[in-house]
């Protein structure tokens, strides 16, 4: 993303776009029926809050789909804490949330009428709103001041129309885990 401001390093705002795959029928037998998401160009705007190296962080990222895939548009919220350990070795923690438009929530947890036709689920209507919530955890270690490790692991609940989705509560969980683990160069 391209950086619009920054002042003294501490409040950051970003405009960039993404790339999302979508989501191939094929791919889960959980899916058949539904059709694909074609993969769409995403415009974001990311609002940050961050003290240099440890302390209090913040941030909103706001997604749009522009290439009129879905329409969807989300908010992701984060809210978190670094704290250091050593000179070279940071933890840190985050809470996180996440909203979605109508759109965004029928395009992947809900069953229109010819879906539910060819898929044999209940038609379903989802609507708008917190989408998830979450905590992650991360740990950084600087090997070099320009090489760095590091490792995170991130529970997210689905909640709302997502996790009363008939796709969560027959063929899916809405308790999701993820992790991390990379090696990173800053010039």
């Amino acid at each position: 993303m391209v950086r619009l401001y920054r002042p003294e390093g501490m409040y950051r705002v970003n405009a960039g776009i993404a790339y999302e795959g979508g989501r191939d029928e094929g791919d889960n037998k959980a899916l058949r029926g539904l059709g694909d998401v074609d993969g769409h160009v995403l415009g974001k705007v990311e609002f940050t809050f961050a003290q240099d190296g440890i302390g209090w962080n913040a941030g909103a990222v706001v997604s749009q789909d522009v290439s009129d895939e879905t329409n969807a548009t989300t908010l992701d919220l984060a809210l978190g804490y670094t704290f250091g350990l050593s000179e070279t070795v940071s933890l840190s923690t985050q809470a996180m949330a996440a909203f979605a438009d109508d759109d965004y929530m029928q395009t992947y947890f809900g069953i229109n009428q010819q879906q539910a036709t060819r898929s044999g689920y209940s038609r379903y209507d989802a609507e708008g709103g917190l989408k998830s919530v979450g905590l992650g955890i991360g740990l950084n270690w600087g090997i070099t001041e320009n090489i760095g490790f590091g490792v995170s692991a991130n529970y997210t609940k689905l909640t709302g129309d997502a996790a009363d989705s008939v796709l969560v509560k027959t063929k899916g969980d809405e308790n999701q885990f993820s992790g991390f683990m990379g090696i990173s160069y800053s010039f």
